[in-house]
């Protein structure tokens, strides 16, 4: 049979098939790359961990919908992200929670808005392999 003559999945799947997947992981080493990029920017403090709600008593009724760049990396870890357009949508909402819930004259404010720009700069760079 099949497997007595040493074929295995892979023989059957093709070259497009592998192409597809080293596609893919370097996709995902992209995806990678820009969340290390915005973690070690230096306006990323804000945005390091989830915002305590125990301190922060009201965030969750401004705030439907938080995340941060822990939330962000185990999406990385569990392969959530299908697009550069998904990842993004998360660093931008990320940034646009901070924006909403502080003053424009707050500091977490102008992290955000500097962040912003700086993912912005990253996405602009992105390649799509085979686009």
């Amino acid at each position: 049979g099949i497997l007595a003559g040493g074929w295995t999945q892979a023989d059957f799947t093709g070259a497009s098939a592998r192409e597809s997947d080293r596609e893919w992981s370097s996709l995902y080493g992209q995806f990678r790359a820009i969340w290390k990029d915005v973690e070690k920017h230096d306006a990323s403090w804000p945005f390091q961990e989830p915002v305590d709600t125990r301190e922060v008593e009201d965030y969750l009724t401004v705030i439907k919908d938080p995340i941060d760049l822990s939330k962000i990396k185990q999406r990385l870890d569990d392969k959530y992200y299908k697009s550069k357009e998904m990842l993004k949508a998360d660093l931008m909402r990320m940034i646009e929670n901070c924006k909403l819930y502080n003053g424009q004259r707050t500091v977490f404010y102008k992290e955000a808005e500097r962040l912003g720009v700086y993912v912005e700069k990253l996405f602009k760079n992105i390649t799509v392999p085979g686009r």
